[in-house]
């Protein structure tokens, strides 16, 4: 008894068919809930760091005409940053929704 699944938005649906069942063809429909997806834009440019409280992130200003910058700047620019508090959280839930 062949059984496909497949899903539109919410619902996911049941449908076969048996040749010995009076009905030959069947449908279900269950409601599933929504699945937690990742934000990739802030997965590309954030990593949660190991304690999952904080996150780093890249310097700005490092990806192009560096030449006009002085060594020193674009030394430190080499360092990124961490962002901690209110926004650290948002980040995280945002990269980690199940957590």
């Amino acid at each position: 008894m062949p059984v496909w699944k497949f899903r539109i938005g919410g619902l996911e649906f049941y449908v076969g068919f048996c040749l010995n069942s009076p009905l030959r063809f069947f449908a279900d429909m269950v409601t599933v809930m929504p699945k937690a997806k990742t934000h990739k834009g802030i997965a590309k440019r954030f990593k949660v760091t190991g304690s999952g409280k904080k996150a780093k992130h890249r310097a700005a200003n490092r990806g192009h005409i560096l030449g006009k910058k002085s060594g020193k700047r674009k030394r430190q620019l080499r360092n990124g940053g961490i962002v901690c508090g209110a926004n650290a959280r948002m980040i995280v839930e945002a990269v980690r929704p199940s957590l």
